[in-house]
Order: C-alpha cells, then structure tokens, then sequence
C-alpha cells in the first residue's frame, strides 16, 4: 500500500497541496499522513487551522513511506529531522515533491544538485531581504513545473498542474487523455 506524508507547518498555504490531498485520499490505494515538527496543530497563512497526526520523529520510524509533499509557506524552519527524513525517502527512491517556496526544505540536502527544479522563491526575493539564498540555481529552471525522476516541483499558481503531476507520478490514470481532461475540468477549461 504504502504512505504518502503531507508536511504541515505554521504559515504553510494550505490551497497548494489541498487538491492533491483530496485525490490521494479519494483514488489512491495510499494511506495519507499530514505531519508536522511535533504533532501538533498549525495556523496556516489562511489562518486555518490543522492537526497533524504524527510528528517528524514518528514518520522518520515509518519504512513504507512512497512519497513526502511539501507546502509553500511563509515561515519554512529547517530541522535536522525533516532532513533526515527527506534524505531516507529519496534514498528509497520516493517521490519528493514542493510547490511555491516548499523546495527551500530541500536545500539542506543534495537532491536539487542531481534534478532539474523549480521554485517561487528567486534569488531577488533572497537578496531584497539580505538573505543568503539557499538555493543552488545550477539546476533552477523558469518553468511553472519540473518533473525530475522521482522530485517533481512547481510554482505555487500551479498547483493543479503539481496535483495531476503527482497523481500521474503513481501512475494513477489510464491514459495521457485521462489526465488532461481532468485538468482542464480543475482548471474550469471546457472538456
């Protein structure tokens, strides 16, 4: 069966997973998991509130975790747990996906040194604020969506596009049609 684990986190924007959480939970055979730093509620930029189900320390316990979703936010603390986690599922050759600013959690691993990536956060953003970029933009590409083996990345306006990039990643349609319909339906496009 295997798990897909949603990261939670204080000032996340919750819109740019939620879709995904929905077809996961609804049309996949994985058990979904929302986590986050200790198990505890998060006010979301929304200022929604959501309760997690598990901390890092007891997703890092897991052995069957398929995939980790990672948020963009306003607020993205680092911690060596988390990375620690995101190195054990690449390692097990899961899906690592981040939308908006959610592949700043990436930073403090290799994994955007051996894919292709993109972000919402530019190096200008960094820079305005007299912040070091973590950001290695060897590999940063301009497109509002990359698909790199197992690390699939978007910027935050299309998280439809992340939603059915991820949903395609397992394998999750028929058919390439199948796909583009139900995006267009998502995007209010005529079918």
């Amino acid at each position: 069966m295997g798990k897909v684990a949603f990261y939670l986190y204080d000032s996340m924007v919750e819109f740019e997973t939620s879709l995904l959480s929905h077809f996961m939970k609804s049309f996949s055979d994985k058990e979904v998991i929302y986590f986050s730093k200790d198990n505890s509620e998060v006010k979301t930029s929304s200022g929604i509130f959501l309760k997690s189900e598990k901390s890092i320390k007891e997703v890092l316990e897991l052995e069957d975790i398929d995939a980790l979703i990672f948020p963009g936010g306003l607020e993205r603390k680092k911690y060596p747990e988390l990375t620690e986690l995101i190195e054990k599922v690449y390692g097990n050759k899961g899906l690592i996906a981040a939308i908006c600013a959610g592949p700043e959690f990436l930073t403090e691993t290799k994994i955007l040194n051996n894919h292709k990536y993109t972000t919402t956060m530019k190096k200008e953003e960094y820079d305005k604020k007299e912040m070091e970029d973590p950001f290695n933009r060897e590999n940063f590409s301009l497109d509002l969506l990359v698909r790199d083996e197992n690390v699939i990345t978007a910027v935050g306006r299309s998280f439809v596009d992340f939603t059915f990039e991820v949903v395609d990643y397992f394998k999750m349609f028929k058919t390439e049609e199948d796909k583009n319909t139900f995006k267009k339906l998502y995007k209010g496009e005529k079918i």
